[in-house]
């Protein structure tokens, strides 16, 4: 994972070292609802942090519900769009088999399956964010550039929603061992490659 995330960095300084126009895209990762579990958000703002894109929740139809909800949206070149929906899709999965697992008995509610994902995902930022610097072959580390902005992608977001807003959502009760049982996951969560198959859908390939 540290060789992996070393790349992105590499490859990311670069893009941000020329000058020249870049191509953006924008894609919706998860599906529109009229309301998101607190997971989400964590696990949106961990692909802002670390992969190199950024996001904004967007108006979306919600068939099931004939109303209008929200899903999410991140904008970025178009390799670490592909990359940050592959980590939300595994990091996903991996919450729901852990979860089964944890859960086999159920008793437990939607709720503590919450608390038990939003620390798999804050186990998971944690590790990414211990990882130590790894110098390249001019003696050069770059961990220090993983939280830097790309200004252009900055110029296309502003654009394209010229009128944000912020909001926050805070927990109304959280059960702290079941939140810690899901950090313990998280901080050894590893991200397997992946493939892609003919009809563009992820497969996953253990490292």
């Amino acid at each position: 994972m540290t060789k992996a995330h070393e790349l992105m960095r590499k490859y990311n300084i670069d893009l941000l070292r020329k000058s020249s126009h870049r191509n953006f895209v924008s894609m919706f990762i998860g599906s529109p609802a009229l309301r998101h579990h607190r997971e989400e958000y964590h696990l949106a703002n961990l692909l802002q942090k670390y992969y190199f894109v950024q996001g904004l929740w967007v108006s979306s139809y919600v068939l099931a519900k004939e109303k209008m909800g929200r899903v999410f949206e991140i904008s970025g070149v178009p390799e670490n769009v592909k990359i940050a929906s592959y980590v939300y899709d595994f990091v996903k999965n991996t919450i729901d088999m852990h979860w089964r697992r944890y859960n086999q008995r159920g008793t437990l509610n939607r709720y503590r399956k919450t608390d038990f994902a939003v620390g798999l995902v804050e186990g998971f930022c944690n590790k990414l964010s211990a990882q130590k610097p790894i110098p390249s072959h001019r003696g050069e580390t770059t961990t220090a550039l993983i939280t830097t902005e790309d200004p252009m992608l900055g110029a296309y977001m502003s654009h394209k929603y010229p009128r944000t807003r912020t909001f926050q959502r805070s927990a109304s009760s959280q059960n702290d061992q079941v939140l810690k049982h899901g950090y313990d996951i998280g901080k050894d969560l590893v991200i397997s490659k992946g493939i892609e198959d003919r009809k563009n859908s992820h497969k996953f390939l253990n490292e």
